[in-house]
Protein backbone atom coordinates (compact mmCIF):
# COMPACT_ATOMS: atom_id res chain seq x y z
CA UNK A 1 0.00 0.00 0.00
CA UNK A 2 1.79 2.98 -0.90
CA UNK A 3 0.74 6.93 -0.27
CA UNK A 4 -0.94 9.30 -2.46
CA UNK A 5 2.73 10.76 -3.40
CA UNK A 6 3.71 7.12 -3.99
CA UNK A 7 6.44 6.88 -1.10
CA UNK A 8 6.57 3.09 0.28
CA UNK A 9 10.06 2.52 1.93
CA UNK A 10 11.72 -0.61 0.17
CA UNK A 11 13.15 -3.51 1.67
CA UNK A 12 15.11 -4.17 -1.06
CA UNK A 13 16.34 -1.04 -1.94
CA UNK A 14 17.49 0.05 1.54
CA UNK A 15 19.37 -2.86 2.15
CA UNK A 16 21.76 -1.64 -0.42
CA UNK A 17 21.83 1.75 1.20
CA UNK A 18 23.05 -0.23 3.78
CA UNK A 19 20.71 2.30 6.52
CA UNK A 20 18.81 0.60 9.52
CA UNK A 21 16.50 2.04 11.65
CA UNK A 22 14.76 1.62 15.18
CA UNK A 23 11.08 3.86 15.43
CA UNK A 24 11.02 4.94 19.17
CA UNK A 25 8.02 6.84 19.72
CA UNK A 26 5.67 8.39 22.43
CA UNK A 27 2.20 8.64 21.74
CA UNK A 28 -0.45 10.20 24.11
CA UNK A 29 -3.86 11.19 23.72
CA UNK A 30 -2.98 15.00 22.73
CA UNK A 31 1.02 14.64 21.05
CA UNK A 32 3.06 12.14 19.34
CA UNK A 33 6.71 12.50 19.59
CA UNK A 34 8.70 9.96 17.04
CA UNK A 35 12.51 9.39 16.80
CA UNK A 36 14.56 7.43 14.41
CA UNK A 37 17.77 5.70 15.59
CA UNK A 38 20.48 4.35 13.15
CA UNK A 39 22.11 1.09 14.04
CA UNK A 40 25.02 -0.43 12.37
CA UNK A 41 24.44 -3.99 12.11
CA UNK A 42 20.66 -5.17 11.92
CA UNK A 43 21.54 -8.98 11.85
CA UNK A 44 23.31 -8.21 15.24
CA UNK A 45 20.27 -6.43 16.72
CA UNK A 46 19.86 -7.85 20.16
CA UNK A 47 19.11 -6.62 23.88
CA UNK A 48 23.02 -5.19 23.78
CA UNK A 49 22.49 -3.33 20.26
CA UNK A 50 19.20 -1.82 21.70
CA UNK A 51 20.68 -0.90 24.88
CA UNK A 52 22.38 1.77 23.05
CA UNK A 53 19.36 3.52 20.91
CA UNK A 54 18.64 6.76 22.75
CA UNK A 55 22.35 7.13 24.12
CA UNK A 56 23.11 8.61 20.90
CA UNK A 57 21.48 11.07 19.02
CA UNK A 58 18.34 10.13 16.56
CA UNK A 59 18.84 10.39 12.69
CA UNK A 60 15.45 12.38 12.97
CA UNK A 61 13.15 13.19 15.41
CA UNK A 62 9.47 14.60 15.34
CA UNK A 63 6.46 15.98 17.65
CA UNK A 64 2.86 16.13 16.08
CA UNK A 65 0.06 17.51 17.24
CA UNK A 66 -2.88 14.38 17.16
CA UNK A 67 -5.57 16.75 16.64
CA UNK A 68 -3.85 17.99 13.35
CA UNK A 69 -3.16 14.39 11.62
CA UNK A 70 -5.71 14.14 8.87
CA UNK A 71 -6.06 10.10 9.13
CA UNK A 72 -4.65 7.36 11.53
CA UNK A 73 -0.97 6.51 13.20
CA UNK A 74 -0.53 4.61 10.09
CA UNK A 75 -0.83 7.95 8.34
CA UNK A 76 1.39 9.78 10.77
CA UNK A 77 3.76 7.77 10.56
CA UNK A 78 4.05 7.69 6.70
CA UNK A 79 4.01 11.47 6.79
CA UNK A 80 6.90 11.28 9.95
CA UNK A 81 9.42 9.47 7.18
CA UNK A 82 8.59 11.75 4.64
CA UNK A 83 9.30 14.53 7.06
CA UNK A 84 12.85 12.57 7.95
CA UNK A 85 14.26 13.17 4.87
CA UNK A 86 16.42 10.22 4.96
CA UNK A 87 17.95 8.53 2.06
CA UNK A 88 17.14 5.23 1.56
CA UNK A 89 16.87 3.40 4.69
CA UNK A 90 15.24 -0.26 6.25
CA UNK A 91 13.14 0.08 9.64
CA UNK A 92 14.47 -3.22 11.25
CA UNK A 93 12.68 -2.93 14.72
CA UNK A 94 10.38 -0.64 16.87
CA UNK A 95 8.65 0.31 20.00
CA UNK A 96 5.89 2.75 20.89
CA UNK A 97 4.73 3.69 23.96
CA UNK A 98 1.04 3.89 23.84
CA UNK A 99 -1.69 5.76 25.92
CA UNK A 100 -4.26 3.28 26.13
CA UNK A 101 -3.76 -1.04 27.55
CA UNK A 102 -2.11 -2.85 24.97
CA UNK A 103 -2.92 -6.53 24.32
CA UNK A 104 -1.17 -8.54 22.26
CA UNK A 105 0.55 -5.72 20.65
CA UNK A 106 -2.68 -4.13 19.67
CA UNK A 107 -3.90 -0.83 21.60
CA UNK A 108 -7.22 1.29 21.38
CA UNK A 109 -6.34 4.27 22.83
CA UNK A 110 -8.29 5.79 25.88
CA UNK A 111 -8.24 9.65 24.87
CA UNK A 112 -7.95 9.10 21.21
CA UNK A 113 -9.28 7.47 18.01
CA UNK A 114 -6.86 5.44 17.07
CA UNK A 115 -6.02 1.97 16.83
CA UNK A 116 -3.07 0.57 16.51
CA UNK A 117 -1.88 -2.66 15.91
CA UNK A 118 2.29 -4.30 15.79
CA UNK A 119 1.63 -6.43 12.93
CA UNK A 120 -0.22 -4.30 10.65
CA UNK A 121 2.66 -2.40 10.83
CA UNK A 122 5.23 -4.64 9.99
CA UNK A 123 3.08 -5.57 7.19
CA UNK A 124 2.60 -1.80 5.77
CA UNK A 125 6.22 -0.51 6.50
CA UNK A 126 8.02 -4.48 5.44
CA UNK A 127 9.73 -5.08 8.66
CA UNK A 128 10.64 -7.99 10.03
CA UNK A 129 7.86 -10.39 11.59
CA UNK A 130 7.89 -9.43 15.53
CA UNK A 131 10.32 -6.42 15.18
CA UNK A 132 7.22 -3.89 16.15
CA UNK A 133 6.45 -3.56 20.15
CA UNK A 134 3.86 -2.27 21.97
CA UNK A 135 4.23 -1.08 25.11
CA UNK A 136 1.71 1.02 27.64
CA UNK A 137 2.83 4.31 27.95
CA UNK A 138 3.09 4.63 31.67
CA UNK A 139 5.00 1.18 32.50
CA UNK A 140 7.35 2.73 30.34
CA UNK A 141 8.14 5.49 32.58
CA UNK A 142 7.76 2.36 35.12
CA UNK A 143 11.15 1.35 33.83
CA UNK A 144 12.80 4.73 32.96
CA UNK A 145 11.70 5.79 36.49
CA UNK A 146 13.90 2.80 38.07
CA UNK A 147 16.82 3.84 35.97
CA UNK A 148 17.16 7.31 37.48
CA UNK A 149 20.06 8.44 39.89
CA UNK A 150 19.88 10.54 43.00
CA UNK A 151 20.50 13.88 40.85
CA UNK A 152 17.76 13.24 38.76
CA UNK A 153 14.85 14.04 40.75
CA UNK A 154 14.13 16.43 43.62
CA UNK A 155 12.85 15.58 46.54
CA UNK A 156 9.39 17.17 47.73
CA UNK A 157 8.26 15.49 51.23
CA UNK A 158 7.82 18.10 53.78
CA UNK A 159 9.31 15.88 56.42
CA UNK A 160 12.76 16.09 55.04
CA UNK A 161 14.71 13.72 52.80
CA UNK A 162 13.90 9.88 53.00
CA UNK A 163 16.29 7.40 51.94
CA UNK A 164 14.55 5.26 49.77
CA UNK A 165 14.39 1.25 50.58
CA UNK A 166 16.24 -0.75 48.21
CA UNK A 167 14.35 -3.26 46.63
CA UNK A 168 11.00 -1.48 47.81
CA UNK A 169 7.68 -0.90 45.21
CA UNK A 170 8.33 2.07 42.86
CA UNK A 171 4.68 4.42 42.06
CA UNK A 172 4.84 6.13 39.10
CA UNK A 173 1.64 8.57 38.61
CA UNK A 174 1.39 11.40 35.76
CA UNK A 175 -1.21 13.90 34.77
CA UNK A 176 -1.43 14.59 30.76
CA UNK A 177 -4.29 13.80 29.06
CA UNK A 178 -5.33 11.37 31.18
CA UNK A 179 -4.28 10.25 34.48
CA UNK A 180 -1.13 7.51 33.76
CA UNK A 181 -0.19 5.43 36.28
CA UNK A 182 2.30 2.68 37.26
CA UNK A 183 3.85 0.39 39.64
CA UNK A 184 7.35 -0.83 39.84
CA UNK A 185 8.42 -4.20 41.57
CA UNK A 186 11.59 -6.23 42.12
CA UNK A 187 12.89 -9.36 42.19
CA UNK A 188 16.15 -11.03 42.86
CA UNK A 189 18.12 -12.47 39.75
CA UNK A 190 21.46 -14.12 39.44
CA UNK A 191 22.45 -10.51 37.79
CA UNK A 192 21.18 -9.17 40.82
CA UNK A 193 18.02 -6.61 41.83
CA UNK A 194 15.58 -6.06 38.52
CA UNK A 195 12.31 -4.06 38.05
CA UNK A 196 9.44 -5.07 36.25
CA UNK A 197 6.84 -2.24 35.79
CA UNK A 198 3.28 -3.26 35.48
CA UNK A 199 0.79 -1.33 33.27
CA UNK A 200 -2.39 -0.29 34.95
CA UNK A 201 -5.90 2.15 34.41
CA UNK A 202 -5.78 3.54 37.54
CA UNK A 203 -7.01 6.50 36.68
CA UNK A 204 -10.30 5.23 36.24
CA UNK A 205 -10.76 4.30 40.16
CA UNK A 206 -13.91 6.41 41.23
CA UNK A 207 -13.14 9.68 42.34
CA UNK A 208 -13.33 9.42 46.45
CA UNK A 209 -13.94 12.96 47.64
CA UNK A 210 -12.52 14.18 51.12
CA UNK A 211 -14.01 17.31 52.11
CA UNK A 212 -17.29 19.42 51.77
CA UNK A 213 -15.76 21.36 48.53
CA UNK A 214 -14.83 18.02 47.00
CA UNK A 215 -18.52 16.59 47.49
CA UNK A 216 -19.58 19.60 45.39
CA UNK A 217 -17.10 19.16 42.40
CA UNK A 218 -18.45 15.50 42.38
CA UNK A 219 -21.95 16.16 41.75
CA UNK A 220 -21.12 19.16 39.63
CA UNK A 221 -19.00 16.47 37.63
CA UNK A 222 -21.66 13.58 38.35
CA UNK A 223 -23.83 16.06 36.36
CA UNK A 224 -21.90 16.66 33.64
CA UNK A 225 -21.05 13.46 33.03
CA UNK A 226 -24.17 11.64 33.50
CA UNK A 227 -23.30 9.34 36.34
CA UNK A 228 -19.98 7.86 37.90
CA UNK A 229 -17.11 10.04 37.50
CA UNK A 230 -13.31 8.75 37.67
CA UNK A 231 -10.40 9.84 39.10
CA UNK A 232 -9.06 11.16 35.59
CA UNK A 233 -11.81 13.56 35.31
CA UNK A 234 -10.74 15.67 38.32
CA UNK A 235 -6.61 14.98 37.75
CA UNK A 236 -5.76 15.24 33.94
CA UNK A 237 -5.68 17.74 31.14
CA UNK A 238 -9.63 17.54 31.17
CA UNK A 239 -9.75 17.99 34.39
CA UNK A 240 -8.58 21.08 35.18
CA UNK A 241 -10.63 22.14 32.47
CA UNK A 242 -13.69 21.07 34.34
CA UNK A 243 -12.42 22.23 37.51
CA UNK A 244 -11.87 25.93 36.17
CA UNK A 245 -15.57 25.43 34.57
CA UNK A 246 -16.87 24.93 38.20
CA UNK A 247 -14.84 27.54 39.60
CA UNK A 248 -16.35 30.22 36.78
CA UNK A 249 -19.71 29.03 37.71
CA UNK A 250 -19.63 29.44 41.34
CA UNK A 251 -17.97 33.30 41.29
CA UNK A 252 -20.54 35.88 42.40
CA UNK A 253 -22.18 37.63 39.57
CA UNK A 254 -21.32 41.41 39.30
CA UNK A 255 -23.37 43.66 38.24
CA UNK A 256 -22.62 46.17 35.50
Amino acid sequence: METSDGFRPKRSASVLAGVSVVLCGDLGGTNSRLELFRVEDPRGLDASALHQVGKIQPLSKCTYKNDNVEGNFTDLLHQFLRDSNLPLFELVAGCLAVAGPVSKDRVVFTNLCWVIDARSLEDEFEMPRGSMRLVNDFAANGYGVVTLEASDYDEISPHGPIVPTVGAPVACVGAGTGLGETFATSSETSGGLIYDAWPSEGGHVAFAPRDDLQCELLLHLMGKFHGRVSTERVVSGKGIVSRRHRHQERRPHQRP
